[in-house]
């Protein structure tokens, strides 16, 4: 009984699931380079921030949506298994994965990127105060991933390795983790914000494209001839914000010209990611061969991941040609 259980948890949870929510030489030489938007400035207002690099999105040639699923607590009338759990959770990852990738590529003759509103609605909405739970969160890349390195160097001192560390100053220490990244690395993580936060609840509606449960239920009827699914309810439980940014550079003798207001950032973002949780329950009764089954309650943990990537921004026009 359990097993057919288990079968039915997964063809319900597939079926609610797929319906769910660098520096140019000068003379030959490089010219070393400052950020347009320093960090500091950034963070003094990391929402305005963070609302400038989204309204420059539309502006953009192409990007691609990919939407990930991650399912977790699957249950259906009495516990499954483990093993089957596991099971049920990979093979509605893996049917899902087949058909979520949005990809609005620029091509001949093609509506622009604000047609993709209505499946994209996160890249046209200016979050608002009352969206966050806590202010957003703007570090920069590469001291986020120096300070991974020295925090690892100094477990590796206090249990005895890495010797040859033993007594260095922080700025040796420092220069010891750069070296051991490798300059592209260094270079790569230097060129890099990183912006992450908690969102209300509330925002999910502004950000996720509605769920059509007319379809979704449409997908239950294809199992008509094992199961009957009439409804379903979502308990949103957690959403988070994570980007990626782009900072913009100018000629270190130009400094002054650096942007004081982060409103008016030209960074770009790079990748964005939203994660929604939420708690599924449903009621499903057997039905022909499986209708002594009766009724009995689905539930698990749905973890939608809407991820905007590969985004790809006109070149900047020489304004001297």
């Amino acid at each position: 009984m359990k097993s057919i259980k288990a079968l039915f948890a997964i063809v319900l949870a597939c079926a609610l699931a797929l319906g769910l929510f660098a520096c140019a030489p000068l003379d030959g030489e490089e010219t070393e380079k400052v950020e347009k938007t320093p960090l500091l400035t950034a963070q003094a207002d990391p929402l305005a921030y963070f609302n400038a690099l989204v309204g420059l999105i539309p502006g953009a040639e192409g990007f691609v949506m990919e939407t990930g699923y991650g399912m977790d607590d699957i249950k259906a009338g009495d516990d499954i298994p483990k093993d089957v759990a596991n099971a049920a959770k990979g093979s509605i990852i893996d049917y899902i994965r087949s058909a979520v990738t949005y990809s609005k590529k620029p091509a001949e003759k093609e509506e622009p990127i604000g047609a993709a509103a209505e499946k994209c609605p996160a890249l046209f909405y200016a979050l608002q105060a009352g969206d966050l739970l806590e202010e957003l969160k703007l570090s920069d890349v590469l001291e986020l991933r120096v300070a991974e390195r020295l925090a690892t160097l100094e477990t590796d001192l206090q249990e005895g390795r890495n010797t040859s560390m033993k007594g260095k100053s922080d700025a040796e220490k420092r220069q010891y983790v750069l070296d051991q990244m490798g300059e592209s690395a260094v270079l790569d993580a230097g060129s890099l914000y990183q912006i992450e936060g908690k969102l209300s609840l509330g925002a999910v509606e502004q950000l996720y494209a509605p769920a059509d449960k007319a379809a979704i239920l449409a997908q239950l009827a294809r199992a008509k001839d094992y199961l009957l699914a009439e409804d379903y309810a979502l308990e949103p439980t957690e959403l988070t914000l994570f980007a990626t940014v782009n900072k913009a550079f100018i000629e270190k003798d130009n400094a002054a010209q650096q942007v004081t207001d982060p409103a008016l950032a030209d960074d770009h973002i790079k990748e964005l990611t939203f994660t929604l949780k939420a708690d599924l329950t449903a009621t499903a009764t057997g039905t022909g061969a499986f209708e002594a089954l009766g009724e009995f309650p689905i539930t698990l943990t749905l973890t939608k991941t809407v991820k905007y990537k590969d985004i790809i921004w006109e070149a900047p026009k020489d304004a001297n040609a």
